[in-house]
């Protein structure tokens, strides 16, 4: 039986059905991730290149989760979301710590900065590429600029609650949950918290918080978070009803903007709603 059979269409595998594989198909961990990759290309939506990209990662925990790269028509390119931030901010998501990558290709300079996030990336995080010898982190990112230039000794694995409040109190579940995921915000550099949630037809709910980076330009935005978490969970765009944006009126970054043209692009009939929240 192949890994592709065995996977399906999950994004997240728990450890015991890691260990199941494993044993079904008499491969080691790292072969076992390797084997993967191929498999897992298929969910991406490359719209615009039609280049399928995937990566597999396990988590310090056993688990297996998977990222797919994203792309949306008519907005700038840069809005791409990468296999490897995909996986990354699915582990955020699910408070998970990332201990190895397996992809096709060793991955590009933006996903590289994005990964150095990770605190102890350079030397603990595991590159594995078909065909090629394991690499860490460090080795494809030498002389690098992380957390560790700009004093930062919060991790991106910490636990946060920015105790953001609601302007005007609400009992919309949509609106909660948007807030929760501001709550969660790794901003350390701008400390402009923001999250979004997104209610689909049949009601379900998919949140994401910002994620920012030392380089700045590979932060992850609160939407593309959120769109990750509903493909995770096999969603389509057009299923989408209406997404909440909660954030700071004043913070430096703001993500109302840019947060609309994506939606837009994805789903026009979708309703944006932006709330906003202040420290206690």
């Amino acid at each position: 039986m192949s890994p592709e059979t065995l996977a399906g269409n999950k994004f997240i595998l728990s450890r015991a059905e890691v260990d199941s594989l494993k044993s079904k198909l008499d491969l080691d961990t790292e072969q076992l991730l390797l084997e993967l990759i191929s498999s897992v290309k298929k969910n991406a939506r490359p719209l615009i290149s039609n280049y399928y990209v995937g990566a597999v990662g396990l988590m310090r925990s056993g688990k297996i989760i998977f990222g797919n790269n994203l792309e949306f028509k008519g907005i700038p390119i840069n809005e791409t979301v990468h296999a490897e931030q995909f996986l990354t901010t699915l582990a955020l998501l699910e408070n998970e710590q990332l201990e190895k990558i397996a992809i096709s290709a060793e991955p590009c300079g933006f996903c590289r900065q994005f990964l150095n996030e990770i605190k102890g990336a350079s030397k603990e995080l595991k590159i594995l590429v078909p065909g090629k010898e394991p690499k860490h982190l460090g080795e494809l990112l030498p002389d690098s600029f992380g957390p560790d230039n700009l004093n930062m000794n919060e991790s991106v694995y910490s636990s946060r609650d920015h105790k953001l409040v609601l302007e005007k109190p609400t009992e919309d579940k949509l609106v909660i949950s948007a807030l929760k995921s501001a709550n969660l915000s790794y901003s350390p550099y701008s400390n402009s918290y923001s999250g979004v949630a997104i209610r689909m037809d049949d009601g379900s709910i998919y949140s994401g918080f910002y994620i920012e980076n030392a380089a700045y330009n590979p932060s992850m935005q609160p939407i593309n978070a959120a769109i990750i978490r509903l493909v995770s969970e096999g969603k389509e765009y057009s299923a989408i009803k209406e997404m909440v944006l909660v954030e700071q009126k004043d913070a430096s970054i703001l993500q109302a903007a840019v947060s609309n043209i994506i939606l837009k692009a994805i789903n026009p009939k979708a309703e944006f709603r932006v709330i906003y929240a202040r420290t206690k």
